[in-house]
C-alpha cells in the first residue's frame, strides 16, 4: 500500500482522518505522520491540563506526570500502533520530540487556567 501524502491527508475530512490515525499499521509519510503525532500531543495537553485543574492538582509531580504520560502515550501510538521501527534512532528522536514544547505550554495554561477558574 501506498503512503498517505500530506496533500491527500489535508483534504480528508475529519472522521476519515481519525479512521486512518487510529488504523493500526497504517503507512504515512514522514511529513504527515509527524503532524499527526504533534496534533495527537496537542489535543492530549489540552485534556490533561483541564482534568488537572479541574481535580485541583498542585505539584511539581503533576508536571513531572505529565512529560511521562506524553511521552509513554506518544511512544505507543507510535512505536506499537503505527509500527514506528526502533531502529532508525532518527524517527524515534522526531518521534519523542515532535510537538512537545507547544504541548507544554497548552498544559501549563489550560492547567492554570482551569485551576484559577474552578
Amino acid at each position: 500500500s501506498s503512503a498517505v501524502g500530506y496533500t491527500s491527508f489535508a483534504n480528508k475530512s475529519s472522521a476519515e482522518k481519525w479512521a486512518l490515525a487510529l488504523k493500526p499499521h497504517s503507512d504515512w509519510d514522514k511529513e504527515s505522520f509527524l503532524a499527526l503525532i504533534h496534533w495527537f500531543r496537542q489535543v492530549q495537553a489540552l485534556t490533561l491540563g483541564v482534568i488537572c485543574g479541574l481535580v485541583g492538582a498542585t505539584s511539581l509531580w503533576t508536571f513531572v506526570g505529565f512529560f511521562v504520560f506524553s511521552f509513554f502515550t506518544t511512544f505507543c501510538f507510535g512505536a506499537i500502533i503505527h509500527d514506528t521501527k526502533e531502529e532508525d534512532q532518527n524517527d524515534m528522536n522526531a518521534l519523542s520530540s515532535e510537538g512537545m514544547l507547544p504541548s507544554v505550554s497548552l498544559f501549563l495554561l489550560s492547567w492554570i487556567i482551569t485551576f484559577n477558574v474552578y
